[in-house]
C-alpha cells in the first residue's frame, strides 16, 4: 500500500519584503514550514503601485492555493512601500504588534493580507544627541517574536548585527 501523502492545507503565508529582496514561506496549520522562496525584488525594485502585481508574480500560485491570510513584514510596511504601517511603540508583544496590523485593500488580491508594523523605543542615553533619538526595526521584531515563541520566552534581550 502506498503511503498518502501529506495533504495539509496551508494556513499562512509569511513573507519578509526588504530593500533588496523579497522572501516569503509557505506555513502549515502546525507551524511547519512546507516550502520558501526568495526573489531579488526588494521594495526598490518595485515600480509605483506595482506591489500587487510583484506579489503575484512571485506568490500568486500560493495564495490561490488554500492559504488563509498572508503576513508581510520588513520594509514593505514603510513610506516607500507598500502600505505604511507605523511603527510600534516598545516594549510591545505579540499583542501589541498584532493590534497595529495594516490590512491591505486591494482587489487584485486572493487573500486577507496584512503588514506587520516595525517597532519603536527612544534611547535613554547620556551621550549628548542621542537622549529620545527613536530607535527602530522593520522585519527583525517578526524573527524575534518568532524565537520567543519556539523557545518559550517571555522576556528577553536580543542582539542582531547588522
Amino acid at each position: 500500500m502506498a503511503a498518502t501523502p501529506d495533504l495539509q492545507p496551508t494556513t499562512l503565508l509569511a513573507l519578509d519584503w526588504g530593500t533588496s529582496s523579497l522572501r516569503g514561506a509557505r506555513i502549515d496549520a502546525t507551524g511547519r514550514v512546507m516550502d520558501e522562496r526568495a526573489f531579488p525584488r526588494g521594495i526598490l525594485t518595485v515600480p509605483a503601485g506595482g506591489f500587487a502585481e510583484v506579489f503575484d508574480t512571485c506568490f500568486g500560485d500560493w495564495a490561490r492555493d488554500g492559504a488563509q491570510a498572508c503576513l508581510i513584514s520588513g520594509m514593505a510596511g514603510s513610506k516607500q512601500g507598500w502600505v505604511e504601517a507605523p511603527y510600534c511603540a516598545c516594549p510591545a508583544g505579540f499583542a501589541d504588534v498584532a493590534a497595529e496590523l495594516r490590512w491591505v485593500q486591494d482587489a487584485r488580491l486572493h487573500l486577507p493580507t496584512a503588514i506587520v508594523p516595525g517597532l519603536s523605543c527612544e534611547h535613554r542615553s547620556a551621550l549628548p544627541g542621542l537622549a529620545g533619538v527613536p530607535d527602530v526595526m522593520r522585519g527583525e521584531e517578526v524573527q524575534i517574536l518568532g524565537a520567543m515563541h519556539l523557545g518559550g520566552w517571555r522576556d528577553g534581550l536580543c542582539i542582531l548585527p547588522g
